[in-house]
């Protein structure tokens, strides 16, 4: 059963990924917060309910790093993001502005956003990227963020304390799925293939 599930997983594209960025109307409050929310779960591959209850005081920008407070299991971890990250989640509080809330992520009544209405949102931006044959959701993301990780040459170690796996079943599994991704990237990058100078 389990194997099963497993095999079901799915991730987004680059293509799709850069589709579904350009969905949201920036312009808007509840466009750059959408923006904003896609780009968070992409850089972290944090769970969707992780980033509906994440607060204001949870975003630690000197050290780069959000603080889960309220994660699977009852388990805290701090979660790394980067420069890019750092400046649309500044932009997005200052649009944002001061509210009565610390609810990070608000609806336009200024109470924090649902699960259900994130799942929502994400469904009709993939529809209106035209995305199809993957599921556009916020699991989704975090499947996509742990392979571009994997790609680009992160270790399963750090992705494991990233996500918050209580082990390191699900990540190794992650590297085993997306061999033929690497397979991929080594053609790209082999050594001796880069070689043919000399070689």
């Amino acid at each position: 059963m389990v194997k099963a599930e497993k095999l079901m997983l799915q991730t987004f594209t680059k293509e799709q990924v850069a589709a579904l960025l350009e969905q949201p109307d920036r312009k808007t409050f509840t466009g750059y917060r959408d923006f904003t929310m896609m780009t968070v779960l992409l850089e972290t591959g944090m769970r969707i309910s992780e980033l509906c209850h994440l607060k204001i005081s949870d975003i630690f920008f000197r050290e780069k790093e959000i603080r889960i407070t309220r994660g699977k299991g009852g388990r805290a971890r701090r979660v790394p993001f980067q420069q890019t990250c750092a400046k649309i989640i500044r932009r997005y509080l200052d649009i944002r502005g001061d509210l009565e809330t610390d609810a990070l992520f608000v609806n336009i009544n200024d109470e924090s956003i649902s699960t259900r209405a994130l799942q929502d949102k994400m469904k009709a931006y993939g529809h209106a990227a035209n995305i199809s044959g993957v599921r556009v959701s916020p699991h989704t993301f975090r499947h996509t963020m742990a392979k571009f990780y994997i790609l680009n040459g992160g270790d399963p170690f750090t992705l494991r304390r990233i996500l918050g796996h209580a082990t390191l079943g699900m990540v190794d599994y992650y590297v085993e799925l997306f061999s033929s991704d690497i397979k991929q990237q080594h053609k790209k990058y082999s050594p001796v293939e880069n070689m043919k100078r000399i070689i």
